[in-house]
């Protein structure tokens, strides 16, 4: 193997196109590296998920073999979304997690999410160099390859947890746009149970080809079919996940796509609602409008250097922040592990709403009221 840094290192972490690039003996070497990084004694318990790309399954099982070679635990989770991956090793005390997910990227790439204890994600800058600064061709085990595998299926527990925070009875009518990604698993499960809750489904069922449109829901066009479904159906407002689910776009009932700052800065406010003087962190592209309304709803910003989901979750574990928006449609939730979540993120839009008479376009176009 001819390992290349630049060929896998992004500013969005492990990326890469999967023919030519990120292939599966330098997943192993990457994996083994990642492991030697936790603990180069072994011992360690690591949890694995992934997304349906058609690269997934066997990545999947080369970071399990990196992760086995070098005396490690691993426990497979199998299809999931990367939120669900974060919550589960968090709250189960893994040593670390890898997601395998291309996330936003056409359906030839690939790419490994790497996190440490408590979900702590690793990237450029956040530790993601040393874990390749380790990767030393050719590869070669220290350790003879621990034999167990564990399979575990936390979906149901999962869906509870963010079905719990709904905290309303009122009907309401959302299209979902899962685009044919990762998203579409948990939310079903999410919604089977919170009955007041009309759902329109579009691109639920995972696609590796994403046949609908892209995984990038910032794409131009991308929220089209979404916005035809919202006003079809007289929907309260449509939402749609990225590949894996981690991020999401906001279309009001009149179709207009909303931008991702005025997005998270209506959900601060809701949740400013709950649990009054809470700090939100903010990357640079917030508006300064966005940030004036959470100080006037008695909220705390406090902008970072970047909005990458590394820089955000750091700051609010070092904060002990309430809520955190970064620059691409990630929103962050102190209560869970301060992961982004963008099921949680949709379960308090709906709060919101329903604790509203007006509809989403008045309650977006009154934040810069409440700046005023």
């Amino acid at each position: 193997m001819s390992f290349r840094v630049e060929q896998v290192l992004t500013p969005e972490g492990i990326r890469g196109p999967v023919e030519g690039g990120l292939q599966c003996g330098m997943v192993i070497s990457i994996a083994r590296a990642f492991g030697d990084l936790i603990s180069p004694e072994g011992d360690r318990e690591f949890l694995i998920g992934r997304d349906a790309r058609s690269s997934s399954a066997s990545l999947a099982e080369a970071v399990s073999i990196g992760l086995r070679s070098g005396g490690h635990h691993v426990t497979h989770i199998g299809l999931c979304a990367t939120p669900m991956l974060r919550w589960y090793a968090a709250e189960q005390g893994f040593d670390g997690a890898v997601m395998i997910t291309g996330g936003r990227l056409p359906p030839t790439y690939n790419g490994l999410k790497l996190y440490t204890h408590h979900a702590r994600a690793l990237s450029v800058g956040h530790g993601l160099e040393e874990v390749l600064a380790r990767v030393e061709p050719p590869f070669h085990s220290g350790h003879a390859c621990t034999p167990e595998l564990h399979y575990s299926s936390p979906l149901a527990d999962y869906a509870a947890v963010i079905r719990s925070h709904c905290r309303t009875h009122t009907p309401i009518k959302v299209a979902i746009d899962a685009g044919n990604g990762i998203g579409g698993l948990d939310t079903r499960m999410v919604f089977s149970h919170l009955h007041t809750v009309r759902i329109w489904e579009l691109g639920f069922e995972p696609d590796p080809a994403f046949p609908k449109r892209s995984p990038d829901p910032q794409t131009p066009g991308a929220l089209d079919a979404l916005s035809d479904c919202v006003v079809t159906n007289g929907c309260h407002f449509g939402i749609a996940f990225d590949g894996d689910a981690d991020a999401l776009m906001l279309v009001d009932e009149t179709g207009r796509s909303i931008s991702p700052d005025r997005f998270g800065g209506l959900l601060a406010l809701i949740l400013l609602e709950q649990q009054p003087a809470g700090t939100v962190i903010h990357g640079p592209a917030v508006s300064p409008t966005v940030v004036a309304a959470i100080r006037a709803a008695g909220g705390r910003p406090l902008e970072v250097r970047d909005g990458s989901a590394a820089t955000i979750q750091a700051a609010m574990r070092e904060a002990r922040a309430l809520f955190g928006i970064s620059d691409q449609g990630n929103y962050f939730y102190g209560d869970l592990y301060a992961t982004d979540n963008a099921l949680r993120s949709l379960i308090e839009l709906i709060n919101g709403l329903a604790d509203r008479s007006q509809p989403l376009s008045a309650l977006l176009d009154a934040l810069s009221l409440v700046a005023a």
